[in-house]
């Protein structure tokens, strides 16, 4: 939705999709994730007042893992035909194409430590909100950490006390085709070095791809 907050009314308004190429491989030249905007209809070559909206349409084809955030950028004319750019990025990421994934507690820890699961990890460490290191703040950050649903988190399999857990699956983990992939989740305050006020969080899954871009969204 595009809403016209100015005092004048501009026109010529247009959203357009912006390929960013992130490869998925060495000889990948193509954005893994591609966002088509529909056409609009004859209101969008009207003039858009001051307090009115206009509403475009678009859809998202992934056809690999992807790390970067797709992006489309707006273009309108001012009355006096000054053209003004602007672009966005959507928020959309991997996580919006995971669901929880159906694993119990040993199951996680048998997948943790699969060689796979382990060679293929992406972790990094930030800074813990205050929150988070209060009482309950394990609690708060395991709901952060779901992603709005994307993860589940799994309740004593941590054995460290200021550790959790969490799963997911990616439908599709190479390339679009293949079976899905479970996504493993560790947060660990204090890590690596009993820093109380860091936070170490690990993802584990057989695909760097889709743990980069997860890895990515959680820091988002």
């Amino acid at each position: 939705v595009v809403l016209n907050r100015g005092s004048q009314p501009v026109h010529g308004v247009t959203f357009a999709s912006v390929d960013v190429i992130a490869a998925t491989s060495s000889s990948s030249s193509s954005s893994p994730v591609q966002v088509h905007i529909d056409e609009p209809g004859a209101e969008a070559r009207a003039p858009l007042r001051a307090g009115q909206k206009l509403l475009f349409r678009g859809h998202w084809k992934v056809h690999a893992p992807f790390e970067v955030a797709p992006q489309v950028e707006l273009s309108y004319l001012l009355h006096d035909n000054l053209q003004c750019c602007a672009r966005l990025r959507l928020p959309l990421t991997v996580a919006r194409l995971m669901r929880p994934a159906k694993v119990n507690g040993d199951d996680f820890l048998e997948l943790w430590h699969t060689p796979e699961f382990a060679e293929a990890e992406v972790a990094f460490i930030c800074p813990a909100r205050r929150a988070f290191l209060d009482s309950g703040g394990l609690f708060l950050l395991a709901k952060c950490l779901e992603l709005g649903g994307a993860l589940r988190p799994l309740q004593g399999v941590d054995e460290q006390p200021q550790g959790t857990v969490l799963a997911g699956t990616y439908p599709y983990a190479h390339g679009g085709m293949g079976s899905a992939t479970d996504v493993l989740v560790r947060a660990e305050f204090g890590a690596p070095r009993d820093d109380p006020g860091a936070c170490r969080v690990a993802v584990r899954s057989t695909s760097y791809l889709v743990n980069r871009g997860l890895a990515h969204a959680i820091l988002d």
